[in-house]
């Protein structure tokens, strides 16, 4: 019973314990009492909803929790820096484009002058672009570790909120009989939804998105 709950981590009532497990021949008496030795060690928290509802779901006190703020900042800091590379170098080849163009339809004195100019504008440019690349730009291995802890939390927070938002939705239709307000009940749980954190999960992924259509 415990090795389901660990494996699916999400809650569960006691009869979706019962079908989970009827292939083993589970009845419901058998997977109440294993149920309430779960809580009784603290391995499982139950809560209560209504009068005959209750839900149970793993104990996640003392489990690593995911702190993804640190990779955001990178994964911005990488954006800007993409940003301005790339700013940078389309000024770079629109200088060039206009320097064939000098070439092309200048005299002898205005082309050098325009050459000129337009070298030392390149060179400018390109010295900006140095400076981006050197050692003040962000390291790609660690930006390429970044990335991966970034794409792994994106993906488990979208699992955890589709589980748990199927999970949650039958269990909300029915609490306006029991009279707790959804915020209450997911405060006792200890859930943190996205708009209590001010977070949306597609910005995040357009992160993602929009890495791979740079590559």
């Amino acid at each position: 019973m415990l090795g389901v709950m660990e494996k699916e981590k999400k809650p569960y009532s006691v009869q979706e314990v019962v079908n989970h497990l009827q292939t083993d021949g589970v009845k419901k008496a058998a997977a109440q009492r294993g149920l309430d030795a779960l809580v009784a060690k603290g391995t499982v928290i139950e809560k209560v909803f209504g009068k005959n509802t209750k839900i149970y779901f793993l104990n996640q006190e003392g489990l690593e929790k995911m702190e993804p703020e640190e990779m955001w900042a990178s994964q911005a800091e990488n954006r800007l820096l993409q940003q301005q590379v790339t700013a940078l170098g389309s000024e770079v080849r629109d200088l060039e484009r206009k320097l064939k163009a000098l070439q092309r339809k200048k005299t002898v004195p205005e082309l050098k002058a325009a050459i000129d100019g337009t070298k030392a504008r390149i060179a400018d440019s390109e010295e900006r672009l140095k400076g981006l690349r050197g050692p003040n730009a962000v390291d790609e291995k660690k930006m390429a570790t970044v990335e991966v802890g970034f794409r792994k939390y994106t993906e488990a927070w979208a699992k955890y909120k589709r589980v748990f938002g199927s999970l949650w939705d039958p269990v909300s239709e029915g609490m306006a009989l029991s009279g707790k307000k959804e915020r209450d009940v997911l405060a006792d749980m200890g859930v943190d939804t996205d708009n209590a954190a001010k977070v949306d999960l597609k910005e995040f992924r357009a992160l993602l998105t929009n890495k791979r259509a740079r590559r």
